[in-house]
Order: structure tokens, then C-alpha cells, then sequence
């Protein structure tokens, strides 16, 4: 096998940044040293920064049923752009991701074309508890707890009961208060034709708090791992750190609700119309200041394409989401530019604790004997967003012009090049395993 070596580059390892050369053979790290290692294929890495690819535990591609939206080749071209290694694919596809069967029907589809390492959350239903007895390697269990995009609502006590006394897989939930969004949506109906901000209204900071309320009442008897998805307001992290001093409680934010806030949608509409909303500054400064004191766990991206016509129906026919598994890691990037985030934040949020809370096996650091998913960025260069660059077929990014610092150069996928200066290439990611 071809010996990769890269050489001169600062190397996070062992929680800080090392002038130390890394040896690839295969799809592992052989070797880390302040030596030189001899190989075939030498990159210079003078100037540049080498870290953990990013794990991205919450991406839509899509597929199977609407890869019109996106699909694995260009869904996994707009991660491995991105510095995204791994991907957890979420199940409301068409059919969902639900049954054995399904699941086995998605990685014969995925397995062919993926260019990123994936594995797949399992849909929780009112009806396929069995179901859940009997898959295997699966990132989670996901309980649509409000309704989103697809037809997966299960919010019934009884049945969430049974769930956690039969699973052994962590718990993923959308946390909304279905009720409330539903008095919310009769209320201001009349509204929605010409107020751009009536998404926040209808899916209120209220009502993700009393689904998070429910729902850590709901599980505080049990041992599960328990994992909040999209968290958008201060008072869903406020009650998820008070119930994790005693138990494995866990909770994600995406860019969207920590770089942008809901004067967006008076510029783009429907554009920026996503589940949970865009939240008021107040709420974004909060979940932005959570970030930095390590209040919250992981970064997912909540990848969720849609063309451009079906975002420019009117509010109610309009999906919910966006794109952003290209954008994560280059906007967090620069709050490490601009001395706001740690270098070991950064680390932790995109690779580190993903790695952990999914005992995914031999991912999210730089570590002898681990996966060769690694990013080289160029920590100073200055460029600004481009949808055309950004491969999804979604073709838009509410960032669009935004100026970051910090360019990802090269993306190694299992020791493989998968991207490179602008351009991908065609090589095979794989699923993932679990310990």
C-alpha cells in the first residue's frame, strides 16, 4: 500500500496544535511524529493547519424518494468541501427510514455513490416498535416529538414508554409542542400572507420549551441517552443543563440559529424558514455565548435542501430548511480566526463529542491506529461564500457573501483525497461501526 505523509503542518493532537508529520498507509494513521517519515505521496503542509474532519450528526440528503433536492453524490461532495468526513444521515426521507428493510434498501443505495463515511438515524413510528428491537448499527433512534417535514410525528406517552424500555440506541429528538404550534398556526393564519416573521410565531420559543420540559420528564426515569437536536432558545439549554448533572443529556445547535437571527427572513422569506425557526437576537446571543462556555455539545448542520421554486411558494406550502453541510465548519472556522472560539472548542464541538455521544469507532481525533479523515486548512486566507461553489443542488446559502478566514484546502477521506484546492474527487466513503 502507498505510504501518504504529511509533513510540516501544525497537527492537532493531544488537545493543542504540534509541529508533528503524520504517516498514512491505507485508511489509517500509522504514524505521528517530530521525525520524518519516508513515503510516495509527500504534501507539504508548511503554514497550514491538520484537524479532525468534521462529524456532522445531522444532515437531510435526501434519498431515497426526493433527490431532486440532493442526492449522496452531491450532498457528500458539499460535506467533503466543507472539511465534513462523516455524515448522520436523518431518516424522513420517502419512504422513511423505518423498517430493517428500508434501512438495508438505503445502504445499497448510499454505499455506491457516497464520497463521505455516513451512518443513519432510524425513525421512530407509532407503530414499528419491533422494528427497533431488531436494527443494527444505527447512529440513533430519531422521535419527530413535533411534526416537521415528512409524516413522522410520535409525541404519545405510552409509546415513547415502551421506546425507551426496549432501545439500547441513543434517543434523538425534534423537540416542538405540536399542540401549541397548532393553536399557534389557527391564531395567526391570516397573518402569514404578508408578515415574513410568522414562522417564529406559529413554532414559538414557547412551544420548544414545553416540548423539552415534556420530554426530560418523560425520560427521567431511564438510562438512555437522551439528545436534543437544533436547540434554539435559552430556555431549552437552560433546562438541559440542569437535567444532565445527573443523567447522559446531551444538545445541539446549528449555524443557522447561532449566526443568524430572525430579521433574515425580512430579506429572503421563505429562504430562511426552518424547524425550529430563526429565533429573536436575544435568543441567538444566548445560544452564541452557550457555544463558547461549552453549554452545548455538538454542531450539527441540519442539512436541508430544497429548490428554489418551492421556496418561493407562499409560507404554508413553502418546506422548511436549508442548506448548510458545506458552511459549518468554514463559519466556525472564523470565530476561530477572530479569537472567540478555542482551537479545542472547535475540535470538541465538530469532531470530538459527535464521536462520543454515537460511540462511533475510530473517529473524531488524530490518533494512531484511527480513521484518516483529516482536513488541511489554511488558517488565514480570507474568501467569501459562494453558492456556485458550494456543490448541493440547492444552489443558495443564506450566507451568501458572507467573509470568513480559515479555507479548507484538502479533505481526506479514509486516507484518500476526496477534496482538493476546489475540486472533488471520486473516491468511496463508508458506513461507519459503533463500539
Amino acid at each position: 500500500m502507498k505510504k501518504k505523509i504529511l509533513k510540516n503542518g501544525l497537527v492537532y493532537v493531544d488537545e493543542e496544535l504540534k509541529k508533528v508529520n503524520i504517516l498514512i498507509i491505507g485508511e489509517k494513521i500509522v504514524g505521528i511524529s517530530e521525525s520524518s517519515f519516508e513515503g510516495d505521496d509527500v504534501i507539504d503542509c508548511k503554514g497550514k493547519w491538520i484537524l479532525p474532519g468534521c462529524i456532522d450528526p445531522h444532515v437531510h440528503f435526501r434519498c431515497p424518494g426526493m433527490e431532486y433536492k440532493e442526492d449522496w453524490i452531491t450532498g457528500s461532495q458539499s460535506a467533503v468541501s466543507g472539511g465534513v468526513t462523516t455524515v448522520l444521515d436523518m431518516p424522513n426521507t420517502n419512504p422513511p427510514t423505518s423498517t430493517v428493510k428500508r434501512l438495508l434498501e438505503k445502504r445499497e443505495l448510499v454505499k455506491k455513490d457516497s464520497i463521505v463515511n455516513y451512518g443513519f438515524h432510524f425513525a421512530a413510528l407509532i407503530d414499528n416498535i419491533e422494528e427497533i428491537e431488531n436494527v443494527k448499527n444505527i447512529a440513533s433512534v430519531k422521535v419527530y416529538f413535533g411534526s416537521s417535514t415528512g409524516n413522522l410525528l410520535v409525541n404519545d406517552h405510552s409509546y415513547l414508554d415502551r421506546l425507551l424500555k426496549v432501545t439500547k440506541y441513543p434517543i434523538c429528538f425534534h423537540a416542538e409542542n405540536e399542540e401549541i404550534i397548532k393553536g399557534n398556526e389557527d391564531k395567526y393564519r391570516a397573518e402569514a400572507i404578508y408578515n415574513p416573521l410568522i414562522h417564529g410565531k406559529i413554532r414559538s420559543e414557547y412551544a420548544a420549551e414545553m416540548a423539552v420540559r415534556e420530554i426530560l420528564e418523560l425520560t427521567k426515569d431511564y438510562n438512555n441517552k437522551i439528545y436534543f437536536c437544533h436547540t434554539s432558545t435559552r430556555k431549552e439549554i437552560e433546562l438541559i443543563e440542569k437535567a444532565r448533572a445527573s443523567r447522559e443529556v446531551y444538545c445541539e445547535a446549528t449555524p443557522h440559529h447561532i449566526f443568524l437571527n430572525e430579521e433574515i427572513l425580512k430579506k429572503i422569506g421563505n429562504y430562511a424558514k426552518v424547524n425550529p425557526p430563526l429565533r429573536k437576537e436575544e435568543d441567538r446571543v444566548y445560544l452564541y455565548n452557550a457555544l463558547l462556555n461549552n453549554k452545548i455539545d455538538t454542531i450539527g448542520s441540519d442539512h436541508a435542501p430544497h429548490n428554489k421554486l418551492e421556496k418561493e411558494n407562499e409560507y404554508f406550502e413553502a418546506p422548511s430548511g436549508m442548506p448548510g453541510v458545506a458552511t459549518l465548519v468554514p463559519l466556525l472556522l472564523s470565530e476561530v480566526y477572530k479569537g472567540k472560539l478555542s482551537i479545542s472548542q472547535f475540535v470538541k464541538l465538530t469532531s470530538n463529542n459527535t464521536a462520543t455521544i454515537f460511540s462511533i469507532r475510530n473517529k473524531g481525533e488524530i490518533k494512531l491506529d484511527y480513521d484518516a479523515d483529516i482536513i488541511v486548512v489554511n488558517p488565514n486566507e480570507k474568501y467569501k461564500i459562494k453558492s456556485d461553489f458550494l456543490f448541493s443542488k440547492a444552489n443558495w446559502s443564506p450566507y451568501e457573501n458572507w467573509e470568513l478566514c480559515g479555507r479548507i484546502e484538502k479533505t481526506f477521506v479514509l486516507g484518500n483525497l476526496a477534496f482538493d484546492m476546489g475540486k472533488c474527487n471520486k473516491i468511496n466513503g463508508k458506513e461507519i461501526s459503533y463500539l
